[in-house]
Protein backbone atom coordinates (compact mmCIF):
# COMPACT_ATOMS: atom_id res chain seq x y z
CA UNK A 1 0.00 0.00 0.00
CA UNK A 2 1.50 3.15 -0.87
CA UNK A 3 1.72 6.09 1.29
CA UNK A 4 0.27 9.22 0.16
CA UNK A 5 0.38 13.06 1.56
CA UNK A 6 -1.71 15.72 1.55
CA UNK A 7 0.37 18.81 -0.85
CA UNK A 8 -2.70 21.63 -0.19
CA UNK A 9 -4.87 21.94 1.52
CA UNK A 10 -8.17 23.88 1.20
CA UNK A 11 -9.96 25.72 3.65
CA UNK A 12 -13.37 26.72 2.95
CA UNK A 13 -15.60 29.62 4.64
CA UNK A 14 -19.05 28.09 5.01
CA UNK A 15 -21.84 30.31 5.81
CA UNK A 16 -24.66 29.45 8.85
CA UNK A 17 -27.06 28.41 5.99
CA UNK A 18 -24.44 26.05 5.05
CA UNK A 19 -23.04 25.02 8.19
CA UNK A 20 -24.35 21.87 10.21
CA UNK A 21 -26.96 21.70 12.61
CA UNK A 22 -24.75 19.52 15.55
CA UNK A 23 -21.21 19.94 15.71
CA UNK A 24 -19.01 17.63 13.70
CA UNK A 25 -17.07 15.16 15.40
CA UNK A 26 -13.54 13.24 13.48
CA UNK A 27 -14.59 9.95 13.25
CA UNK A 28 -13.24 7.71 10.14
CA UNK A 29 -14.72 4.46 9.37
CA UNK A 30 -15.42 2.93 5.93
CA UNK A 31 -18.74 2.74 4.34
CA UNK A 32 -20.28 2.15 0.61
CA UNK A 33 -22.58 4.70 -1.14
CA UNK A 34 -24.82 3.17 -4.01
CA UNK A 35 -26.53 5.03 -6.43
CA UNK A 36 -29.21 4.22 -8.09
CA UNK A 37 -29.34 4.30 -12.15
CA UNK A 38 -29.98 7.88 -13.69
CA UNK A 39 -31.40 8.41 -17.23
CA UNK A 40 -28.10 6.49 -19.38
CA UNK A 41 -26.17 5.90 -16.47
CA UNK A 42 -25.87 2.28 -14.98
CA UNK A 43 -26.51 1.89 -10.85
CA UNK A 44 -23.36 1.51 -9.22
CA UNK A 45 -21.80 1.75 -5.77
CA UNK A 46 -18.27 3.14 -4.46
CA UNK A 47 -16.37 2.58 -1.80
CA UNK A 48 -16.22 5.99 1.22
CA UNK A 49 -14.85 6.52 4.03
CA UNK A 50 -15.62 8.65 6.46
CA UNK A 51 -13.66 12.03 7.81
CA UNK A 52 -15.81 13.46 10.13
CA UNK A 53 -19.53 12.99 11.61
CA UNK A 54 -22.58 14.89 13.24
CA UNK A 55 -26.08 14.07 13.63
CA UNK A 56 -27.26 15.53 10.71
CA UNK A 57 -24.48 14.76 7.96
CA UNK A 58 -21.10 13.52 7.30
CA UNK A 59 -17.41 14.57 5.35
CA UNK A 60 -16.79 11.51 3.02
CA UNK A 61 -13.98 10.28 1.15
CA UNK A 62 -14.27 8.33 -2.00
CA UNK A 63 -11.55 7.66 -4.74
CA UNK A 64 -13.69 8.28 -7.60
CA UNK A 65 -16.42 11.56 -8.63
CA UNK A 66 -19.88 11.68 -7.49
CA UNK A 67 -21.86 13.69 -10.09
CA UNK A 68 -24.98 12.46 -8.89
CA UNK A 69 -26.89 14.61 -5.80
CA UNK A 70 -28.69 12.05 -3.94
CA UNK A 71 -27.21 8.62 -2.36
CA UNK A 72 -27.87 5.92 0.16
CA UNK A 73 -24.95 5.39 2.12
CA UNK A 74 -24.23 1.70 4.09
CA UNK A 75 -22.08 2.45 6.80
CA UNK A 76 -19.97 -0.77 8.56
CA UNK A 77 -20.76 -0.20 11.95
CA UNK A 78 -22.93 -3.17 14.18
CA UNK A 79 -25.21 0.30 15.30
CA UNK A 80 -26.04 0.54 11.58
CA UNK A 81 -26.70 -3.35 10.44
CA UNK A 82 -29.42 -3.92 8.28
CA UNK A 83 -29.82 0.08 7.71
CA UNK A 84 -29.17 2.77 4.69
CA UNK A 85 -29.08 6.35 5.23
CA UNK A 86 -30.54 8.37 2.23
CA UNK A 87 -27.79 11.33 1.65
CA UNK A 88 -27.70 14.72 -0.35
CA UNK A 89 -24.95 15.90 -1.31
CA UNK A 90 -24.32 19.74 -0.18
CA UNK A 91 -20.80 20.09 -0.41
CA UNK A 92 -18.14 18.99 -3.00
CA UNK A 93 -14.09 19.51 -3.38
CA UNK A 94 -11.13 18.14 -4.26
CA UNK A 95 -7.75 17.08 -2.43
CA UNK A 96 -4.84 16.66 -4.20
CA UNK A 97 -2.83 14.04 -2.57
CA UNK A 98 0.91 12.90 -3.57
CA UNK A 99 2.30 9.67 -3.12
CA UNK A 100 5.85 9.51 -2.02
CA UNK A 101 6.81 8.39 -5.42
CA UNK A 102 5.51 11.82 -6.47
CA UNK A 103 2.64 10.30 -8.35
CA UNK A 104 -0.69 12.39 -7.21
CA UNK A 105 -4.27 11.38 -6.75
CA UNK A 106 -7.41 13.52 -6.77
CA UNK A 107 -9.53 12.75 -3.44
CA UNK A 108 -13.25 13.40 -3.58
CA UNK A 109 -14.26 15.07 -0.81
CA UNK A 110 -18.50 15.63 -0.25
CA UNK A 111 -20.34 17.13 2.90
CA UNK A 112 -23.74 14.88 2.93
CA UNK A 113 -26.81 15.34 4.37
CA UNK A 114 -28.72 12.55 6.41
CA UNK A 115 -32.33 12.93 4.49
CA UNK A 116 -33.80 9.64 6.12
CA UNK A 117 -33.16 5.97 7.93
CA UNK A 118 -34.00 2.79 6.13
CA UNK A 119 -34.51 -0.16 7.63
CA UNK A 120 -34.12 -3.19 5.67
CA UNK A 121 -38.28 -3.93 5.54
CA UNK A 122 -38.43 -0.21 4.06
CA UNK A 123 -36.28 -0.96 1.51
CA UNK A 124 -38.12 -0.98 -2.01
CA UNK A 125 -37.07 -3.79 -4.40
CA UNK A 126 -35.01 -1.19 -6.64
CA UNK A 127 -33.10 -0.94 -3.89
CA UNK A 128 -32.36 -4.05 -2.85
CA UNK A 129 -31.18 -5.09 -6.44
CA UNK A 130 -28.81 -1.75 -5.46
CA UNK A 131 -27.22 -3.90 -2.12
CA UNK A 132 -25.98 -6.23 -4.62
CA UNK A 133 -23.69 -4.57 -6.49
CA UNK A 134 -20.14 -4.49 -4.97
CA UNK A 135 -17.51 -1.34 -5.74
CA UNK A 136 -14.78 -1.92 -8.19
CA UNK A 137 -11.34 -1.46 -7.19
CA UNK A 138 -9.70 1.81 -8.12
CA UNK A 139 -6.83 1.83 -11.37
Amino acid sequence: MQGYMTTRKEYVHLSEAERREFDRREFRTVGTVYLPKTGTTPARCEKVWTRDVSMTGAKLSVNNEIPESRMYLKLLLPQFKDTLLECEIVHRSIVVRQAINGKERHEHVYGVRFLQLLREEQFAPQLKELLELTPQNPN
